[in-house]
């Protein structure tokens, strides 16, 4: 839903909530600032302090479902990650930073460390048949430009098992 309540650690009654209006499809919490992000099914991350008051709203330039948000510091200044299911963007400064497509398959997750964006991507025909299947790329990014670094495939398998047994 749209919905994000908070709820006292201590005896679990409701202590705030706020209505996005969009449907949220992922929340983070940062400890190091204190604040909580929410992305949307629409592309957009709202901004809250602790006590879940507002404040701010980001534009990723996507125009659909965000997976999943990392924030992280860059020269001091803290950025925000925002990862869809066909792009990769990051904001800086509320302002749009870079922004970069993904063509190499469904994202599972990314994470930034040591001025790198490392986002993990999954390409298999049809329905996932595990873990064991398909095609899984880890692609590299500067995380100041978007710019790629390289891309890592590795290719797994898929066993087939017969489907009658004797005994």
């Amino acid at each position: 839903g749209s919905l994000l309540q908070a709820f006292s650690l201590a005896d679990g009654f409701p202590v705030a909530l706020y209505d996005t209006g969009h449907e949220i499809s992922v929340i983070r919490f940062d400890p190091v600032t204190g604040s909580v992000m929410a992305g949307t099914a629409s592309g957009l991350v709202y901004l809250f302090d602790q006590d879940l008051v507002p404040t701010g709203i980001l534009s990723t330039g996507m125009n659909e479902g965000l997976v999943e948000i990392r924030p992280f510091t860059l020269r001091r200044a803290l950025c925000i990650l925002a990862l869809g299911r066909s792009r990769l963007a990051c904001i800086a400064n509320s302002i749009l930073n870079w922004s970069v497509s993904l063509d190499e398959g469904e994202p599972v997750g990314a994470t930034v460390m040591a001025g790198r964006v490392y986002v993990a991507t999954w390409g298999g025909a049809g329905p996932c048949l595990g873990l064991d299947s398909g095609l899984s790329t880890l692609l590299e990014f500067d995380a100041s430009t978007g710019d790629p670094v390289r891309s890592e495939t590795v290719s797994y398998t898929h066993l087939t098992l017969p489907t009658t047994y004797s005994v």
